[in-house]
């Protein structure tokens, strides 16, 4: 049974780590490995986790088409998975969705929220 993490929002940089690589620390396993059982106990989970899942898909076809997609699971560690993000993130990803957003460029130390809220527990 998965339990969402008490962080509310959770930048894109985050996603992509814990979608691929989940979160040691916090014993979060992948998001990628999450299955519909593991939100049997509250349905409003299934609305994020098939967003981050289109979204993630995204991701997926951006990184084949720069080769840099990390294809086997064992290769996704914390350090290639960051490596794949610097090459595709910024540049294919957040500033393509800050112009048709008409968000203001990040200034450092902010960091691009994405949309992506768990729903508040009860």
């Amino acid at each position: 049974m998965f339990t969402a993490p008490k962080d509310d929002t959770m930048t894109t940089n985050q996603l992509v780590l814990n979608w691929l690589v989940g979160n040691m620390k916090k014993k979060l396993p992948p998001y990628s490995a999450l299955l519909g059982k593991d939100f049997a106990y509250d349905k409003r989970l299934h609305g994020p986790i098939h967003e981050m899942e289109i979204f993630m898909k995204y991701i997926e076809c951006v990184a084949r088409c720069h080769s840099c997609w990390i294809e086997n699971n064992r290769d996704r560690t914390n350090e290639n998975v960051n490596d794949m993000w610097e090459k595709i993130g910024n540049r294919f990803i957040i500033d393509p969705f800050q112009k048709k957003s008409g968000r203001r460029k990040e200034t450092p130390g902010k960091q691009f929220i994405t949309g992506w809220l768990w729903p508040k527990n009860s």
